[in-house]
């Protein structure tokens, strides 16, 4: 049965759905083992969670910050990747040399190449002595804010595409207690994404060589290169199913 959420996402009031299955067999579980995660470790967590641009991560995770709250789960925290692009004056000045072309950083904005992984990196570390400022990207103009989202909580749920791939991004799993992987099929955040890029463009057209160009590829980087989770969720529009690790 669908059970309706109100909740805050990104600055927006948000009514989600999710089935009152996937709460008590997925969602509270999954809450119940980082707790205890915490619990064992008896320091500042961080809980990775990466899936595919579309996927509704930032909801789910806000609905999780909610649902914890409920379950009397008072020291987690959220916090998202976004604020780790590079700043676009960076991306207009810089370049990803291909084989057969070189492509200017702000073409591609939103792939893994227009990430500080370093910045982050050091973030990660930062906050692994106390209490630490993280930058935040603004829908408003199109940028990173830095020093914007104190860090503070004992848990810290952290989203974002990219947090399971190898090379510069694999070492940032040295601070990770928990990977979870939500996967979903290619053709279930299609249509979401070319309806958020709407948002942005004046055309429908515009919007779909956007995803072809960009968010595609960002769907098949994540589903394809991304290394196995500690727990793996399957997503398929309406429905989560556990496959292992909870």
């Amino acid at each position: 049965m669908l059970q309706q959420y109100d909740f805050e996402v990104n600055g927006l009031q948000v009514l989600a759905q999710y089935d009152s299955d996937d709460v008590e067999n997925v969602f509270m579980p999954l809450l119940r083992k980082i707790r205890e995660l915490q619990k064992e470790a008896g320091r500042r967590i961080f809980i990775f969670l990466a899936a595919p641009p579309g996927s509704g991560k930032s909801t789910l995770l806000a609905f999780l910050l909610h649902l914890a709250e409920e379950m009397g789960i008072d020291n987690l925290q959220i916090a998202g990747m976004d604020g780790f692009h590079y700043p676009q004056a960076y991306l207009d000045t810089h370049y990803l040399d291909l084989e057969d072309r070189r492509i200017r950083l702000a073409e591609i904005k939103g792939q893994k190449h227009t990430f500080d992984v370093d910045k982050l990196y050091d973030k990660l570390k930062d906050s692994q002595q106390g209490k630490s400022l993280w930058p935040v990207y603004s829908r408003q103009i199109h940028d990173p804010i830095d020093d914007v989202l104190p860090i503070e909580k004992d848990i810290v749920l952290l989203e974002g595409n990219y947090l399971l791939l190898e090379g510069p991004w694999a070492r940032l799993r040295e601070f990770s207690s928990l990977n979870i992987m939500i996967r979903c099929e290619p053709e279930v955040v299609r249509e979401r994404l070319i309806n958020r890029k709407l948002k942005a463009v004046d055309t429908l057209q515009q919007a779909v060589e956007w995803y072809e160009k960009t968010d595609s590829v960002n769907v098949g980087v994540v589903l394809n290169e991304s290394v196995d989770p500690d727990i793996l969720i399957n997503y398929d529009g309406i429905r989560y199913q556990v496959v292992y690790g909870l």
